[in-house]
């Protein structure tokens, strides 16, 4: 990967190719942003151009040596740091499940990682063993190139431990570069911190997001349009979608709505039917959409703006929808839609839970609640 192939980030992509353009790359950057938005990646990248062999104005020549060993992770300048479960562990211990899950999940999130590790729950750590190894290997020479680089990915995990790396990362060895990547950098030490010169990343566009889907997936225009919509400017998330199309559910949505308006109890039992078959998350998947549907809904219903990120049929629905509700019902039907997503995930039984919501859909759309009347919780959290 090269720097105009990982997605958007323009201003990140300005300010590090300006360094490269003027020699003046600091010897410790801090990249900042939420997982999935490219910052791993970025560091890749990164990685490359400094220890390619014959770089080309601002990117890695991409068929040196170096960078054939540097496109599988595999070259001895290169080094990672990441969290790792267990005490007395290093890095090196899970070199090999490391460059899998960067073949597989560049933009990966750290419970994708922990769950490649078969974590099981456990708490994720960098331990005083990686940080010794850090000590021990950057006073050594670089073995092939001239540079020697380190990415250090969530230092927040460092904790206490990253005050061994204190001076190490302020004054490195010549030729010597450090990259840390952060999704929570409230958490890393001020110390490490302040001794890096901060890139801040933000979250993807939706066109980003399209963009790249529509370029690495065979998928048709209106799934990566539906896809980044949904993925909320990650391309982790956007991925994820990708592996479970079950798991788009515009069409289910809207049919849902017009189930529950009709009050066809017949109709409405057999859709929850189908609904109950579908695997947890698909459900949960539902439940995030119809919010992200009524946030738009909203926004058509106070602007009249046609700039609401859907698709032409669901535009549609937005529109008919806004002639047809009040907005204290829409804010109630997202309330019901937040609190059953909030159900769903504390297992609640979903027949049940869909059943109780159908019908209080019904009521909030015919206009049969009063706006001062709340909404009955009818189901329990307790529910099995």
């Amino acid at each position: 990967m090269v720097f105009k192939k990982v997605p958007g980030q323009i201003d990140a992509k300005n300010y590090l190719l300006e360094i490269i353009r003027k020699d003046r790359i600091p010897h410790a950057l801090l990249f900042i942003g939420p997982e999935g938005v490219g910052t791993l990646p970025m560091a890749l990248v990164m990685a490359r151009y400094l220890l390619c062999m014959d770089q080309k104005d601002t990117e890695a020549c991409g068929s040196c040596p170096a960078c054939k060993r540097n496109a599988k992770w595999i070259h001895p300048d290169l080094h990672f740091t990441y969290p790792t479960i267990g005490a007395k562990v290093s890095c090196q211990d899970f070199l090999t499940t490391w460059r899998l899950f960067l073949e597989e999940q560049p933009f990966g999130h750290r419970q994708d990682w922990f769950d490649k590790l078969g974590g099981d729950g456990k708490q994720g750590n960098i331990t005083k063993n990686e940080c010794d190894r850090i000590l021990r290997t950057f006073q050594m020479k670089p073995f092939e190139a001239e540079k020697k680089v380190w990415i250090i990915w969530l230092p927040e995990y460092l904790g206490s431990q990253g005050n061994r790396l204190l001076k190490m990362i302020e004054e490195p060895p010549e030729n010597s570069y450090f990259i840390l990547v952060s999704a929570d950098p409230a958490n890393v030490l001020n110390t490490i911190t302040s001794r890096c010169q901060i890139v801040p990343f933000v979250q993807l566009r939706d066109d980003e997001i399209e963009s790249h889907l529509t370029e690495h997936y065979d998928l048709s225009a209106s799934d990566c349009k539906q896809i980044a919509f949904l993925a909320q400017g990650s391309l982790n998330e956007a991925v994820r979608l990708i592996s479970d199309m079950s798991g788009l559910p515009d069409q289910q949505w809207i049919d849902w709505l017009r189930i529950c308006y009709s009050g066809n109890a017949r109709k409405t039992l057999m859709w929850i039917d189908g609904f109950a078959n579908m695997e947890k998350e698909s459900q949960k998947n539902f439940f995030r959409y119809g919010l992200l549907f009524l946030r738009e809904l909203v926004l058509f219903k106070q602007t009249g703006s046609q700039a609401i990120r859907l698709v032409e049929i669901e535009k549609q629905s937005v529109k008919k929808l806004a002639s047809t509700l009040q907005m204290d019902q829409i804010v109630s039907l997202i309330n019901l839609t937040d609190r059953a997503l909030m159900n769903l995930e504390r297992n609640v039984n979903t027949k049940i839970l869909l059943t109780a919501d159908s019908i209080l859909i019904h009521r909030i759309m015919k206009g049969e609640t009063e706006k001062s009347e709340p909404i009955p919780f009818i189901y329990s959290n307790e529910t099995k």
